[in-house]
């Protein structure tokens, strides 16, 4: 508004025939044009400089975005691995001590039919005749021929 007032100044001045005044407001309009030409390109190159910074900041966030993208993927990955891992060591445990279950059942039961065996051994041995009475039977039977 000021820069309009001084052009319009210097050109009433100039049509009253005040060149001086006319001269002195048409500087003043210059200056305040340049001022306001100059303002008008520092405020491009700041709208230049925020759409750049942003479209800067922008592009941080769409990298960070897909880097916790990634990161998220590989905790996925990572939790997977370990529930399989856990799986697996629950079947295995699972086998081991079925096995030695079996183990101890299956000990258990030799040891039951060594001692039937034993026993049937002794029984065996206390009917049975002896080999040094039959020895000395047959000996005995020998000697009378």
């Amino acid at each position: 508004m000021i820069r309009y007032n001084y052009y319009d100044l210097a050109m009433i001045n100039n049509f009253r025939g005040k060149n001086k005044e006319a001269f002195d407001q048409i500087l003043l309009y210059t200056e305040y044009k340049d001022s306001v030409i100059h303002d008008q390109g520092l405020l491009e190159i700041a709208r230049i400089e925020t759409q750049s910074m942003k479209e800067k900041k922008d592009h941080e966030i769409e990298l960070l975005n897909k880097n916790n993208e990634v990161k998220v993927l590989q905790l996925w990955y990572v939790a997977c691995g370990l529930l399989l891992v856990i799986i697996l060591s629950a079947f295995i445990f699972r086998s081991l001590r079925i096995t030695r279950q079996q183990k101890l059942i299956i000990e258990k039961e030799q040891k039951e039919i060594l001692d039937s065996i034993h026993y049937a051994y002794k029984i065996q041995q206390s009917l049975l005749t002896s080999e040094k009475y039959i020895d000395k039977q047959l000996k005995k039977l020998n000697s009378y021929k």
